[in-house]
C-alpha cells in the first residue's frame, strides 16, 4: 500500500520537515506501507528524507494524509493561488478517484479570508476525518463554513516528540556540535533567523550580503548586557537554515557585541531537535523551534513574528515568555536576566499542560492508525 503524506514539505523548514518525520516514523513502525511526500524535492539523509515524485505519487497512492502545519492561512488573491494548487487540486484528484484521505492536526489562520477559505473548506469536508491544532483553528473552520460535527481539537504533532523519536547518529552529532559543558555550564540558545533585510554590498572586499535587521544587534547587545561577568553562561545560536551572507553579517556583528556567541553549523531537523533538548533555554522569533524545546524539556520564549505563535505559548502556560515583535525589545532583556538570575521561576511549567498536551498530540496518531486499520489493503506491522 502506497500512502501519500502531503502538506508544506517542498522545503527545508524545520518544523514542517519535522512534523513530516514524525508521521512517517509512526505510519511505517505500525503499518506495512509505502509512505511518499510527492514534493519532498531533496533529501538530508537516505533514510528520512524521500525524493517525492510530485502528481504521480499523487495519482498512485491508495491513501493521503494531509499532514500537519500551518498552511491554512492567507488572504488576497496571491493566497488563493497558493492553498488552491498546492493543496486543493490534490484534495479533488483524490475525490475523483475515490482515494480516502485524513487532514491532520493542522493550524488554520491566522488571518483566514473568505476566498481563502472557499478552497480551505472544500478540502475539509472531503476528508475522512479532521483534527486541528487549537480550538482557534477549529473556530476559523466552523466562520468559514465546515459543516462537519467530527472536528476534533488535539494539538501540534511535535509536541509528541521524545528523544526516543530522534536517531542515534543525530543525537551523537548534536553532542559533537554543542560540546560537553561541564564546570555547570548552562546553554542559552538564540534563534532569529527571519532578522534580516535586503542584500547589501558589506564587507572587505565587499561582499553581497544580507543587512541584518537593526533589531538583531540590539537583541545580541542586550544579551550581552546581561550575560557579562557570567562566565557559567554560553549563548548559542541556533542555525535552521540561515545564508551564508546572514551568517557572515551575524558574525561580524558579534565580534564588537557578543563575541562569546557559538554559531551552530546547519543541520538537519533531527539534529536540531536534539541539539535544542541540550539547551537550558531558548529564545526564538519562530513557532517550531520553540514547540521542539518544549516538548524535549527545554523553557522557551517567542518575540513573535507570526500571530499563530501566541495560540502554543498559551496552551503551555508561559505568556509571559511571549511578544509579538516590534521595535521595542526590552521583553528579551527581561526573558535574559530570568534565565540568569532566577533559573527555577524561568523553568516553571504548567504540570496540568505538561501533562496533557503531549497525550493530545499522540491523539493524532491514534485517530490516523484508527483511519489506516479500516482502509482495505492496508496491514498492521507484526
Amino acid at each position: 500500500m502506497k500512502l501519500a503524506i502531503h502538506g508544506c514539505y517542498a522545503g527545508g523548514n524545520f518544523g514542517d520537515i519535522l512534523i513530516h518525520d514524525l508521521i512517517r516514523q509512526y505510519v511505517e513502525r505500525e503499518f506495512e506501507v509505502h509512505v511518499v511526500c510527492p514534493w519532498l524535492k531533496y533529501a538530508d539523509n537516505g533514510r528520512t528524507r524521500r525524493s517525492g515524485k510530485g502528481w504521480y505519487d499523487v495519482v498512485t497512492a491508495n491513501a493521503a494524509v494531509f499532514g500537519g502545519g500551518g498552511y491554512f492561512n492567507g488572504s488576497g488573491r496571491a493566497a488563493k493561488r497558493r492553498v488552491s494548487r498546492r493543496y486543493l487540486l490534490p484534495a479533488r484528484t483524490w475525490s475523483v478517484l475515490k482515494t480516502p484521505y485524513i487532514v491532520l492536526g493542522v493550524g488554520v489562520g491566522p488571518p483566514l479570508s473568505d476566498d481563502v477559505g472557499g478552497p480551505v473548506r472544500t478540502i475539509c469536508e472531503g476528508a475522512d476525518r479532521v483534527t486541528v491544532r487549537d480550538d482557534e483553528s477549529r473556530k476559523l473552520l466552523e466562520k468559514i463554513g465546515v459543516s462537519r460535527e467530527d472536528i476534533t481539537v488535539t494539538c501540534d504533532v511535535v509536541m509528541s516528540l521524545t528523544d526516543e523519536h530522534i536517531p542515534g547518529t543525530a543525537q551523537q552529532i548534536a553532542t559533537e556540535d554543542l560540546g560537553d559543558p561541564g564546570n555547570g555550564i548552562r546553554y542559552l540558545g538564540l534563534h532569529f533567523p527571519n532578522f534580516y533585510g535586503p542584500r547589501c554590498l558589506i564587507g572587505e572586499p565587499p561582499f553581497h550580503a544580507r543587512r541584518p535587521d537593526p533589531r538583531l544587534t540590539r537583541v545580541l547587545s542586550q544579551v550581552a548586557s546581561v550575560l557579562k561577568k557570567h562566565e557559567d553562561i554560553q549563548p548559542v545560536w541556533i542555525n535552521t537554515g540561515s545564508s551564508g551572507s546572514f551568517l557572515y553579517a551575524l558574525k561580524r556583528i558579534c565580534r564588537d557585541t557578543l563575541p562569546c556567541l557559538k554559531i551552530l553549523p546547519y543541520r538537519d531537523h533531527w539534529v536540531t531537535a536534539s541539539t535544542l533538548g541540550r539547551l537550558d533555554g531558548v529564545i526564538t522569533s519562530m513557532l517550531h523551534v520553540g514547540v521542539t524545546a518544549w516538548s524535549l524539556g527545554v523553557p522557551c520564549c517567542c518575540f513573535a513574528t507570526h500571530g499563530k505563535s501566541q495560540r502554543f505559548y498559551r496552551q503551555i502556560g508561559r505568556l509571559k515568555y511571549f511578544s509579538e515583535a516590534s521595535d521595542a525589545i526590552s521583553p528579551i532583556r527581561s526573558w535574559t536576566e530570568d534565565f540568569v538570575n532566577d533559573p527555577v521561576a524561568f523553568a516553571a511549567e504548567d504540570v496540568e499542560a505538561r501533562q496533557r498536551l503531549p497525550r493530545l498530540a499522540r491523539t493524532n496518531f491514534q485517530i490516523l492508525g484508527e483511519w489506516l486499520r479500516g482502509i482495505d489493503g492496508c496491514r498492521a506491522s507484526c
